[in-house]
């Protein structure tokens, strides 16, 4: 633990910090004191962070303030790491995004490692997002975990999150959630973690696996992330999650291509514990647009960021449903990729104050032309950008549009 926090003042600090963790006002008087200290880089570092976060991405304000932060934890990441990491020899390079509005919180350091003959990284924390002056999450293969002991995290500041990335069975190195679930929730290093998030998908998970997580309390209780993503599970096994009453962190939820329907959307939007939802990927869940209004209703969604629609047989009728205000006030990425909808259908969707956030319109695999995406370009692109996921698409992205939109992206 850093020098300064050896002080009982400074303990008492971050305890404050730890108890009220999306609070600004203790991280800020935490600063000041860190500066007394004669650390002004890291006091810096935390103003800088918070500060940051109340700019539009990608706004001059934003970026020089996320420059200025990176160039700091650039000179001490070593050391504001420690606690995260079992080594970090002075030849590792770490390299660092965030400047440019590619992520919309905090910074992400990326460690380059040397790795096994397998490609498979063997040390803690080769990524560390760094989120309002601390580290905030850890991202994890199953085999990673495995190989610590309890005492390698040792958190100096707030408690991170855990990403946990689980793998396909046919990896042997790393285990899939069927037959880690138990050893996850006995793991004593769990306690070092406020939240989990679990990012399987493409076999990671299956239905065994979801049935064995329903029965571990001690981790539906910090479940804050489920990612499946081509993981055929289907409705059953996923509805027993979603029904337990300890599940009250879950903010993200990933079930494109896994075999769940829309009965998944009715029960996050029949429960009060779903509102803090952040990131929903329900690619292919609804069927032929049906349902899409029931799931689009004004104050249902309040802190909604990341919200893929592609594949659910959208049409410019169905549309609609997501243009009532309110709906949607913090959405900054919509993907409606596959979808039978018209460039006048997304003009009045951009026109009717449902997305107010919005910076990101996903449109690959839709009927529009060229002539179509120039002309939003024209008329939107100052706030938002249009891109093309690479699958189906009928846009060719690295096209040159005419005078001064310059290259599609």
């Amino acid at each position: 633990m850093m020098g300064f926090f050896n002080h009982p003042e400074g303990r008492a600090l971050l305890e404050t910090v730890r108890e009220n963790p999306d609070d600004d006002a203790p991280r800020l008087i935490l600063s000041d004191w860190i500066e007394e200290c004669d650390d002004p880089d890291r006091a810096e570092f935390i103003r800088i962070q918070i500060e940051a976060e109340k700019h539009r991405v990608r706004s001059p304000d934003h970026t020089r303030l996320n420059e200025r932060a990176i160039e700091l934890l650039r000179r001490n990441i070593r050391q504001w790491s420690n606690g995260y990491e079992i080594q970090m020899p002075p030849d590792v390079e770490v390299n660092f995004y965030g400047a440019n509005g590619r992520y919309r919180h905090g910074i992400m350091a990326v460690k380059t490692e040397k790795t096994t003959e397998l490609n498979h990284s063997n040390k803690l924390g080769s990524v560390l997002l760094f989120r309002r002056g601390f580290v905030d999450e850890i991202d994890l293969t199953s085999l990673q975990f495995c190989q610590l002991e309890s005492i390698d995290i040792q958190p100096t500041g707030p408690l991170p999150i855990l990403n946990l990335r689980l793998h396909h069975p046919h990896d042997i190195l790393s285990e899939t959630l069927s037959n880690f679930v138990g050893r996850l929730a006995s793991s004593p290093m769990l306690q070092r973690f406020r939240e989990i998030s679990l990012v399987g998908g493409f076999g990671g998970t299956s239905e065994e696996g979801i049935r064995l997580l329903t029965k571990e309390p001690a981790l539906l209780e910090k479940l804050a992330g489920l990612s499946l993503s081509e993981d055929h599970i289907g409705d059953q096994a996923l509805l027993q999650i979603l029904e337990s009453p300890v599940v009250t962190k879950l903010r993200k939820l990933q079930i494109d291509d896994t075999g769940c329907t829309s009965a998944i959307v009715d029960i996050l939007v029949r429960s009060k514990r779903f509102r803090g939802m952040n990131s929903l990927n329900l690619e292919g869940i609804f069927e032929d647009g049906r349902g899409i209004r029931t799931f689009a209703v004004p104050g249902l969604w309040p802190r909604l960021q990341y919200l893929h629609l592609g594949g659910c047989g959208l049409e410019d009728m169905s549309l609609k449903g997501l243009m009532r205000p309110g709906t949607f006030p913090s959405v900054e990425l919509l993907d409606l990729a596959h979808s039978n909808i018209q460039a006048q259908s997304i003009r009045e969707l951009l026109m009717s104050g449902a997305l107010p956030s919005l910076r990101m319109l996903g449109i690959g695999g839709t009927p529009l032309s060229l002539d179509d995406v120039w002309a939003l370009r024209a008329e939107f692109g100052h706030c938002i950008q249009f891109y093309f996921p690479i699958r189906g698409s009928q846009i060719d992205p690295t096209a040159e549009a005419p005078g001064p939109l310059g290259r599609l992206n």
